[in-house]
């Protein structure tokens, strides 16, 4: 009976979106049940409640009711390279008939080019130095027309590290897809981030033209 009692009060978190004014019925439900109101968001017409949870069933079946939906946590799946699966295939083992490990493999995109078209990269950032402290941005080319291949817009410097950051501004915890890869920085995208599809043609022409010499894939 104590078990019963427990799950028949047990409160749940909630999040309500009225349609129309709530009703005299519906506020007394909400009264009658203790409802506690944790926030209003007045601009979507919504609330964030604490009911029991054998209310929200009635709750639902009011006709200005719109959602009831439970405020579920939301959480970040976690870094790039673990939600890609790329952490799990870093390290290509090789095994022998008796299957003992003969050999392994790291993949960190050593010997690769990837070519990021966007809106420059800083160069000075550590996030794109090699093991041995040597700069991977092989080669800037600038297609916007302003003669610069930094990254006053910002936006390209996030991407470069996104696919090759080595991860030293987080002491590893977070790496690039291919943290030892060289990166070509091909400039498509402006100060204001604002670009042409005839600079972006160009910048491919540029790879077709070079993709063996950077060995870009």
């Amino acid at each position: 009976m104590a078990e019963r009692h427990e799950r028949e009060v047990a409160r749940v978190p909630v999040i309500l979106q009225l349609q129309e004014r709530a009703s005299g019925r519906l506020n007394a439900l909400l009264n009658r049940n203790g409802v506690h109101v944790r926030r209003y968001m007045k601009s979507l017409g919504v609330y964030s409640l604490d009911l029991p949870a054998n209310v929200v069933e009635e709750l639902a079946s009011f006709e200005e009711v719109l959602n009831v939906s439970l405020d579920q946590e939301t959480i970040p799946f976690g870094h790039v390279s673990k939600t890609t699966g790329t952490d799990l295939v870093r390290e290509q083992k090789t095994t022998s008939l008796l299957g003992l490990v003969t050999s392994t493999t790291t993949l960190d995109g050593t010997g690769i080019g990837i070519a990021v078209l966007d809106s420059g990269i800083d160069t000075t950032h550590r996030s794109f130095l090699d093991k041995s402290n040597g700069l991977r941005v092989t080669v800037s080319r600038d297609f916007t027309g302003e003669g610069r291949t930094d990254d006053p817009y910002g936006h390209g410097t996030h991407v470069a590290s996104t696919a090759a950051g080595n991860g030293r501004v987080s002491n590893g915890e977070y790496v690039g897809i291919a943290p030892n890869a060289d990166i070509i920085n091909l400039r498509v995208l402006n100060s204001q981030g604002a670009g042409s599809t005839s600079s972006l043609l160009a910048a491919l022409d540029w790879i077709l033209q070079n993709r063996a010499l950077y060995r870009i894939r």
